[in-house]
């Protein structure tokens, strides 16, 4: 049987057990499918293996985020839709300290658009972003999942729309981190030709305010990702000697 594993790892600190641990998303192809994780653990040095029968048929979107001691991933999943549609949007969380999975209702979202999990105020929290109909103009929707109660949510912010693609990517020092194209010129065959570029901007979430944090790259692959220092370094984990 072979195994697939999902270019989509998440990695964290379980302050009550002092451990870090990898947490891989893996699927098997084969006569009997198998979905799960495979965790390492830092302070033993070594994988467990977790088989999850609840994601049959789930498809990983994105990278995860991790906040209160679970990383959370957004997937869609075959066979749990209703109204006609095949697919069903679905967040995985998965508790580091149990090594426990379970599946959350995000808010109502089309499937036709576009969403991205992020962190707001040590809260699991949504940017939904879409388009108006025949428009061209975008916007973004901003959820967050209230305190002790999976799969409940509140719309805390709409921005927009705008006349152009705005990609959330982050929130950063009570800002959201945007990606919006444009276009520059760039030389080729001795002419000048306009190609699709990204300007990253800040929406200020309280003042309501934009302004650009850097501009004028012409190219499409550009991710954004939150450091944060650790207080505890992976050489103060007291590893199991064997």
């Amino acid at each position: 049987m072979d195994i697939c594993y999902i270019c989509s790892l998440g990695f964290g600190f379980i302050p009550t057990v002092n451990d870090y641990k990898i947490v891989i998303p893996y699927v098997t192809r084969g006569d009997v499918p198998e979905n799960g994780f495979e965790v390492y653990s830092v302070s033993t040095h070594s994988w467990k293996k977790i088989e999850m029968t609840i994601l049959k048929d789930i498809q990983f979107v994105g990278d995860p985020i991790n906040t209160n001691g679970s990383m959370f991933w957004f997937a869609t999943q075959r066979g749990l839709a209703s109204h006609g549609k095949e697919y069903t949007n679905v967040i995985i969380s998965f508790c580091l300290a149990m090594d426990e999975v379970r599946l959350i209702p995000p808010p109502p979202l089309s499937r036709n658009d576009v969403a991205r999990l992020t962190v707001y105020e040590n809260r699991l929290a949504i940017f939904h972003y879409s388009s108006a109909l025949n428009t061209g103009n975008f916007s973004i929707d901003l959820w967050v999942m209230k305190e002790g109660i999976g799969g409940s949510w509140s719309k805390i912010l709409t921005c927009g729309p705008y006349p152009l693609f705005v990609r959330p990517m982050t929130i950063w020092r009570n800002q959201i981190v945007c990606d919006v194209s444009t276009k520059c010129a760039v030389e080729g065959d001795g002419e000048n030709d306009e190609v699709g570029g990204i300007d990253s901007l800040l929406f200020d979430l309280t003042s309501k305010e934009v302004k650009v944090l850097f501009s004028g790259t012409c190219s499409i692959l550009r991710d954004v990702y939150s450091y944060v220092e650790s207080l505890v370094t992976i050489s103060n984990i007291h590893t199991a000697k064997h």
